[in-house]
């Protein structure tokens, strides 16, 4: 069957990993992201030889996997070579068994090739976990060797913001300013050009008029980005005040 129920009791074990997967990926996204918890895979120069992966939670493809909280993985950098310089990647890399689908993931580095210019780092494999690929590789680090020594490790994923971390950004990013204005009498379907200033916002920029509201009488409507305003009734109408709102971006 095309069709299946997840979430439900069927009297067998039902649910894969697949299904989570994809239910994560339309959740969080479909490439390869770390979460803004715990250490988010902190690295640590040991030395030119040796760097630690600090705990952290690793969305892969719609796969959740984690280096568990305290604790922390060793990857081996290869000795570098006097006058030459080389780039080398840290990877986390998902493979899945063809004959028992067993899925697994572990920290792998990819060793570039040694060069007397400028280094390049080698290819991850990119694969396609939710359609079946056997091998995907989630880049973490690059790190950049020159001689003997490693000089930079470089992050190369992207940190995703938690839901609050999104709405609290963009309450921020976002806002809408009501600007108080005189009352005004319209004749039956009556109009008028209203001039309204808008604000100076500090680290703000205005966008456009959203619209004027009538305070105290029905029928006052106005046009988005416009300073009109109209009476849409058949009679004269009188408004005590009248409220014009802007809409703000941060800059």
């Amino acid at each position: 069957m095309a069709i299946k129920i997840v979430t439900a009791k069927k009297g067998e074990e039902h649910v894969t990993s697949a299904d989570a997967g994809a239910l994560n990926q339309g959740t969080f996204g479909t490439d390869d992201y770390v979460l803004n918890v715990g250490e988010k895979f902190r690295a640590e120069l040991v030395s030119n030889n040796e760097i630690k992966i600090y705990d952290g939670e690793g969305m892969m493809q719609g796969r959740h996997w984690r280096i568990e909280p305290g604790t922390y993985e060793s990857v081996t950098i290869d000795n570098g070579s006097q006058g030459k310089k080389r780039k080398d990647l840290i990877v986390a890399r998902y493979t899945k068994d063809s004959e028992t689908g067993e899925e697994n993931v572990e920290l792998a580095v990819l060793k570039g090739s040694e060069t007397e210019g400028n280094a390049t780092a080698p290819e991850a494999t990119k694969g396609d976990i939710r359609n079946g690929d056997l091998r995907h590789e989630m880049v973490l680090y690059t790190v950049t060797l020159d001689g003997l020594n490693v000089t930079a490790v470089d992050a190369e994923f992207s940190v995703l913001m938690t839901s609050v971390e999104e709405k609290e950004k963009l309450a921020d990013y976002v806002k809408i300013v009501p600007v108080d204005l005189p009352g005004l009498t319209l004749t039956a379907f009556g109009s008028k050009n209203l001039t309204i200033n808008a604000p100076q916002i500090s680290g703000y920029k205005n966008l456009i008029s959203i619209g004027v509201k009538g305070n105290g009488d029905v029928g006052l409507t106005s046009s988005t980005g416009s300073s009109w305003v109209y009476n849409a009734t058949d009679r004269q109408r009188k408004w005590q005040s009248l409220t014009a709102y802007f809409l703000y971006i941060k800059i």
